[in-house]
């Protein structure tokens, strides 16, 4: 058996380095399948780019550079695959794949060479700890996903640095307390969630740091004491 299989492996090997195509030929078919122009039969074998021309951040214009981006196995991406700016040659992602589906480390890059956002895929979905950043890299938001779905502490930042927002999902929704701030530091709101609803004290702020609005909620609607106030901190009627 075991030899079997190292043949098999062999003999996919051989035939992914004799096939070539580039990916400017490429047709996504309605199922999903990659196939080439004038074809409707799915391929299996390597891709590659090709830049005519691209000038880097630093030296000399390149032209005629082949790079090669991943492989299709009966249609289907497979394996580890990269892509580039053609403006300057620098990698724009890169991903895996595994039956069609996206699996494992993502990494995508902005066309300075700063990283955009950084996490794992699991069968499609966004699973584990995931990154963005600002383009001057900064970082953006960070949290982590299970099945596609916000799990745990999620931190938002303005492009500055200054935090913009936290609190806790569970299953997608938020749950505990949920805080935001303006972009001068000060905060902007404070809610407590329960299954993705309002339940518990709320309560919103001015710019200025005067308190805007304070109440209670329960499973999303009022409940108790709805207070307001106006920027100069005037109780409203």
């Amino acid at each position: 058996m075991k030899n079997h299989i190292i043949i098999s492996l062999l003999f996919l090997s051989i035939g992914l380095s004799q096939k070539e195509y580039n990916y400017n030929d490429l047709i996504e078919m309605d199922n999903g399948l990659y196939t080439i122009k004038f074809s409707d039969e799915p391929i299996t074998g390597k891709i590659y780019d090709y830049f005519e021309e691209f000038k880097p951040y630093s030296g000399a214009i390149i032209s005629g550079k082949k790079v090669y981006m991943g492989n299709l196995l009966n249609g289907e991406k497979e394996g580890r695959w990269k892509s580039y700016f053609h403006s300057n040659g620098k990698k724009k992602f890169d991903e895996n794949w595994k039956d069609g589906e996206r699996d494992g480390l993502f990494t995508q890059w902005y066309g300075n060479g700063k990283k955009q956002k950084r996490g794992t895929f699991k069968d499609g979905e966004l699973d584990g700890l995931w990154t963005w950043w600002f383009e001057n890299g900064q970082k953006k938001d960070k949290g982590t996903y299970k099945d596609g779905k916000q799990v745990g502490l999620f931190t938002q930042w303005y492009e500055n640095g200054q935090k913009k927002g936290e609190g806790k999902y569970k299953n997608g929704k938020e749950d505990g307390l949920q805080t935001d701030w303006y972009e001068n530091g000060l905060k902007q709101k404070e809610v407590t969630y329960k299954d993705g609803k309002d339940d518990g004290l709320f309560t919103e702020w001015y710019e200025n740091g005067q308190k805007s609005f304070e109440g209670t909620f329960k499973h999303g609607k009022e409940d108790g004491l709805q207070t307001d106030w106006y920027r100069n901190g005037e109780k409203k009627s």
